[in-house]
């Protein structure tokens, strides 16, 4: 051998050397990643557990938490086995904690040993509060490990800070004793104060190998939107306004931009105010909208700069927290918020869509809301608040805040009157809602806490954990199948900043979302629910569906990344409502469609299907879809689209389709998506429409989780023939392509579906 040839295969042996051991430290990486192909490896149930900085001086036994990714999925681990993401939360921040105690206990019981409880880091002693949470929950519970709730948010005055400047002030010059999340000063005590709570916890060696997390609270209710939204409030306080002129000066950097703008020559960084009304606020359902469906005059501009900074802002504070957490603890403890609740506050003046920055922070771990309130008890589709799909994409995991209101109570609680309201009929019906929420965090790749909101014991019974911790033993099994991350046939994309561009948000967040998911999560498809980031940054190739909501503010580079994702060959997309601000030529080469802008002068957005329409959409049993009132109307204006609707108040096709180089793309102009719409372009584009029988229904490789609200016979399609593991009923069906069976009203039902070898060796479904 030559010298350069020994020289060369000397450098092939060291590349390799430098892959191995590059795979084996990704492996070992916690807290999130933004690669879904990250640690493929078929041994899930363990990691390795990273060295800390020993100039930290953490105690040595020191429990450790982390979220990694493995076989594209964030999973839970602690110190260094695989979690299961569903434990138990108390509200053990009133009184009468008895219901409380019982129900940590019972849990403990039946295996579940992850317990959130709250601390209040207001009190002056700390040690005295955090030594009676930690004996409440370790005497009941002696294995748990334990996430603490936490909220450094109150009174400015309280923090030292002048009220005055400091505290949130509403339009109408109110002054309210809670500091605005503007506020520099605040935000650098409340940092200090997370640090001494976790250092007073590290203290304690006992406390410091149970505590695995940090759920960090501020805004209306701890969730982080408002302050006080639901009441139509906007921070007009004094540090939230320069706060707003800095990001400003660092947007436009110039004057003369800013001007432009704006439309105001008149304008100077200093002189700008927070708008004192906004788009999308206002008490209940009574908001305020503009007369322009989407913000295209200068001097809405406003508004649109707002809802980016504040947006923003909130998140931003959100990753700060985390950041504490992570360097205070070596990154050994969970950093967890509530955030990103698009579906159920519906508008971007919450500050609630500001998610896709928040999951670019590697801090992060875990994210939370509560259940949807609508629709969720038996019989209901129990949905996500978030386009959650992307939380998982990001290497994150969303929990679901299960505050059901059960039928139990074995505790007087506190707060009378919250928390009765429509509650579950019984503890039958209970456990079959609870079955679903498992079941869809499988589906979804999620977990779920459950929560005595008002500590009433909802969750006070043996038979309720008992199931939920044999769907916690299957949760695992689960877990260990699944060796690859696959994308739902169905992609959902929403682009947070395009809702900050709506004149209507309230009236548009509902059909996209709060209406939306009503259609969605009853159409039988396998669906997910993703942030437009997603697809700019290929994190969901492999849809055959991708349904883009609002594609209004794209700009020319993030254009030219949709298209390479969506105009593939096999690769349908549907386009909703039209361009907005998105620049023609840019939607044209998304969408295949070029449209023209006609002012509506009635306002109806209405679109009648044709003969061609109702052939090609099987689904279809309206000839009108009916939408809700814009100012401007989009009409297809390209020369190979087949029209399916036209528009009932003006000339031109509302609804088109087009075929090319082995893509299909349709557009629709009005904003609401029947499931009739949805499985009808669904099996257009290829998807499987699994059952259509309006039933709640949720699938992903191999797992499909069907709801009932009827009792009778149902069938559950597939697209291939293969094998069927009805998992309640513990029966196997082979070789087929559908299934039918009796089902039992308000029940839920997994369906394994794929090859039974492959389950039974991950545990699933093994004969006795």
């Amino acid at each position: 051998m030559n010298r350069k040839a020994f020289k060369r295969n000397v450098f092939i042996i060291f590349m390799l050397l430098i892959i191995l051991i590059t795979s084996s430290c990704m492996k070992n990486l916690g807290g999130g990643t933004m690669n879904p192909d990250t640690n493929q490896t078929a041994d899930i149930l363990t990691i390795d557990i990273p060295e800390v900085d020993k100039d930290l001086n953490l105690p040595d036994n020191m429990a450790d938490a982390r979220v990694v990714t493995v076989n594209g999925r964030p999973r839970l681990y602690i110190n260094g086995r695989l979690t299961q993401p569903i434990m138990f939360y108390g509200n053990n921040l009133g009184h009468n904690w008895d219901g409380i105690e019982r129900e940590i206990a019972k849990a403990g019981n039946n295996d579940i040993h992850v317990v959130g409880v709250g601390l209040n880091i207001k009190k002056p002693l700390l040690h005295t509060e955090l030594n009676r949470v930690m004996k409440m929950v370790l005497n009941n519970n002696p294995d748990a490990y334990i996430i603490l709730r936490i909220s450094p948010w109150w009174n400015a005055e309280e923090f030292g800070l002048d009220g005055s400047i400091h505290n949130y002030k509403n339009q109408k010059g109110e002054i309210w004793p809670i500091a605005s999340l503007g506020s520099d000063a605040w935000y650098d005590k409340a940092k200090t104060l997370i640090r001494k709570t976790i250092n007073t916890i590290l203290e304690t060696p006992e406390y410091a190998e149970r505590v695995i997390g940090y759920h960090f609270c501020a805004g209306d209710t701890g969730e982080w939107f408002g302050p006080r939204y639901w009441d139509g409030d906007i921070d007009c306080s004094q540090v939230n306004t320069e706060k707003f002129r800095e990001y400003l000066k660092e947007k436009y950097q110039d004057l003369s931009k800013l001007r432009e703008a704006w439309g105001d020559e008149s304008l100077t960084f200093e002189s700008v105010e927070v708008p004192s009304s906004m788009v999308g606020l206002g008490p209940g359902y009574d908001r305020f909208k503009d007369d322009e469906t989407i913000m295209f005059d200068k001097s809405k501009r406003v508004y649109i700069d707002y809802l980016d900074y504040y947006n923003g802002l909130i998140a931003g504070r959100i990753a700060g927290f985390a950041e504490v957490v992570k360097e205070e603890t070596g990154g050994r403890s969970l950093a967890v918020t509530f955030y990103g609740y698009h579906t159920e506050v519906r508008v971007p003046a919450s500050g609630s869509f500001g998610l896709g920055r928040l999951l670019e922070c590697p801090e992060i771990d875990i994210i939370s809301g509560p259940v949807s309130y609508a629709d969720r008890n038996e019989g209901g589709i129990g949905a996500y608040m978030p386009f959650v799909s992307t939380v998982a994409s990001a290497g994150k995991l969303w929990f679901d805040e299960a505050d059901y209101r059960s039928p139990i109570r074995t505790s007087a609680g506190f707060e009378a009157g919250v928390g009765d309201e429509g509650n579950i009929a019984s503890l039958e019906l209970l456990i079959e809602v609870a079955k679903r929420e498992i079941g869809k965090c499988m589906v979804f790749n999620t977990g779920a806490w459950f929560f005595d909101l008002v500590a009433r014991g909802w969750y006070d019974d043996d038979g309720f954990w008992r199931e939920i911790s044999r769907l916690q033993d299957l949760y695992e099994k689960y877990a260990v199948y699944q060796t690859h991350m696959e994308t739902p046939e169905v992609a959902v994309i929403l682009d947070e900043r395009a809702m900050n561009i709506s004149g209507d948000p309230w009236q548009m967040g509902s059909d996209l979302m709060g209406d939306f998911r009503h259609e969605l999560y009853r159409s039988g498809l396998s669906f997910g629910m993703y942030l437009i980031e997603d697809v700019i940054d290929n994190r969901v190739p492999d849809a055959r569906l991708y349904i883009m909501l609002n594609p209004w503010r794209i700009d020319e580079e993030s254009a030219e990344n949709i298209a390479k994702v969506v105009n593939r060959p096999g690769k349908t997309s549907l386009w909703v409502y039209g361009s907005g601000m998105t620049d023609e030529e840019s939607f044209e080469k998304m969408s295949g469609f070029r449209l023209k802008k006609v002012y509506n002068v009635n306002g109806a957005n209405h679109v009648r299907f044709n003969e061609k329409a109702l052939e090609m959409l099987n689904y279809i049993e309206k000839e009108t879809v009916f939408g809700s009132e814009v100012d401007v109307l989009y009409t297809v204006d390209t020369e190979d689209a087949v029209t399916l609707g036209k528009y009932t108040d003006i000339e031109g096709a509302g609804m088109a389709a087009l075929e090319r180089n082995d893509f299909k793309s349709v557009f629709l102009g009005n904003t609401r998506l029947s499931r009739e719409i949805l499985r009808s372009i669904g099996e257009y584009a290829g998807a499987n429409v699994f059952i259509d029988t309006n039933e709640t229904f949720y699938a992903c490789h191999g797992l499909a989780v069907l709801h009932t609200n009827s009792d009778g016979r149902k069938t559950v399609s597939f697209s291939e023939t293969l094998d069927v593991y009805d998992y309640f009923n513990d029966k196997w069906y082979t070789g087929v392509n559908s299934y039918t069976f009796n089902a039992e009203k308000y029940h839920t039902y997994y369906l394994f579906y794929g090859n039974k070898e492959e389950f039974q060796r991950a545990g699933i479904g093994k004969e006795q």
